[in-house]
């Protein structure tokens, strides 16, 4: 699939524009490239763009005062990355976004996006979609970080996101999870997983 199937399939789902809309759409995002371990959007910085992944993985944190990462949630294929607060309200953002492995993005500046809501209305309702989706996302993650038993979060994670656990090197994994490395090997290599 091209880049512009995924995107359009994906951009159907959430509105109802026309095929004209959609090209219009389509041809104000610019393709970028990022390496693993490149940047979409540093904390503290402002971030003017929407990123929509077309190939790749991404994690969202924030940095922890003794400097490590603390994961808020993850990114596949067909999602999108923007620090919400930050691209509406033009202040810093709280969070990073960085890709995981070298990946393929869509991006929208700021300004086209304003633009293109008011030329066309119904893009707002795309907004609006992308907020909904990053929430989902978010809960998703919290509804099984308050598990007890590590072995637990585990299988509920594997369960809910599989596609992103399938990606997650074990130190990632437990890093996200917040239990140790070796915790986290015993109980896959122990468990049918």
């Amino acid at each position: 699939m091209t880049s512009k199937e995924i995107f359009s399939g994906q951009i159907l789902e959430f509105v109802d524009i026309s095929v004209e809309e959609l090209e219009k759409f389509f041809n104000s995002f610019e393709k970028r490239k990022l390496k693993k371990g490149e940047f979409f959007i540093e904390e503290n910085t402002y971030c003017k763009e929407i990123g929509f992944i077309v190939k790749g993985f991404f994690n969202s944190f924030i940095l922890q005062v003794d400097g490590t990462e603390k994961t808020v949630c993850f990114n596949l294929e067909k999602g999108f990355l923007t620090s919400y607060e930050s691209f509406m309200n033009d202040k810093r953002s709280d969070i990073s976004i960085k890709a995981l492995e070298d990946s393929e993005i869509l991006v929208l500046k700021k300004k086209d996006y304003v633009h293109l809501i008011s030329q066309n209305p119904k893009l707002e309702k795309l907004t609006l979609k992308i907020l909904e989706q990053s929430l989902e996302e978010k809960l998703k993650y919290v509804s099984f970080l308050n598990e007890i038993k590590a072995k637990d979060k585990i299988k509920k994670f594997k369960t809910i996101q599989p596609n992103v656990y399938k990606r997650l090197t074990q130190e990632q994994l437990a890093a996200f999870l917040g239990i140790t490395r070796r915790t986290v090997s015993q109980i896959i290599n122990n468990e049918e997983f």
